[in-house]
């Protein structure tokens, strides 16, 4: 070995070459490449393209190659805004539409004007101070990092779908049922309905949505331990 470490080898690599040069019958020993990285073609169409990438997404295990990496960071941002804004739109909504059924069902009949204000008002301004701190809380800590941000997207994606197609499948199934099945539309109604759509849509979008983040903090718990 020599004694002045810039004459020495610096990676393995050139330690193998220097190996191969000497002996031919030394082969070159290299890093397997991912099977993901692989099959993933820059030069592919749009579809396969956002296929393959949409495999990385779904497939906890595999590993995104540089390319799908650059495409999934360009995202990540704009998935961002446009999930939070569904997911508060929805969680908003949704709560002024089952107090406005809680309250129908406790006057059984309903609700006034001045009820339907102070619902609508009172809820949007309950829910200012929690996202104005959302807000400056993503621009400061997560919008200047691309890998939370793609984190965080893809958790406000996953937690928006599940909570509206649960929404729209309780919905469905019920007018199908009553209306169908029973032909009683009257019981579509109720407030109890209202109450009923947000509890499973919350339900959820909490185990859904929430199950990636409770996976990470596992692993690195696993990790310092």
């Amino acid at each position: 070995m020599a004694k002045d470490p810039r004459d020495r080898f610096q990676t393995m690599m050139e330690f193998e070459k220097a190996l191969a040069a000497l002996d031919p019958s030394v082969r070159d020993v290299r890093a397997p490449v991912p099977v993901e990285m692989q099959a993933f073609d820059p030069s592919a169409s749009g579809p396969n393209r956002a296929l393959d990438i949409a495999k990385n997404l779904l497939a906890g295990t595999s590993t995104p190659s540089p390319s799908e990496m650059t495409a999934l960071a360009k995202l990540a941002r704009p998935t961002l805004v446009v999930a939070s804004s569904v997911v508060g739109l929805w969680f908003l909504g949704s709560i002024i539409s089952a107090l406005a059924g809680l309250v129908r069902v406790l006057h059984d009949g309903e609700i006034t004007l001045t009820e339907c204000v102070l619902l609508v008002v009172g809820c949007m301004f309950a829910a200012l101070t929690p996202g104005v701190l959302y807000v400056l809380h993503v621009r400061k800590v997560i919008w200047p990092n691309s890998v939370w941000s793609m984190q965080l997207a893809a958790d406000l994606r996953r937690t928006a779908t599940a909570a509206l197609v649960a929404y729209g499948a309780v919905s469905m199934t019920a007018r199908i049922v009553h209306t169908v099945l029973w032909r009683n539309t009257w019981a579509l109604t109720s407030g109890g309905w209202d109450i009923t759509l947000l509890l499973v849509s919350l339900v959820a979008a909490v185990t859904i949505g929430g199950m990636a983040p409770l996976l990470r903090n596992l692993r690195r718990r696993k990790r310092r331990s």
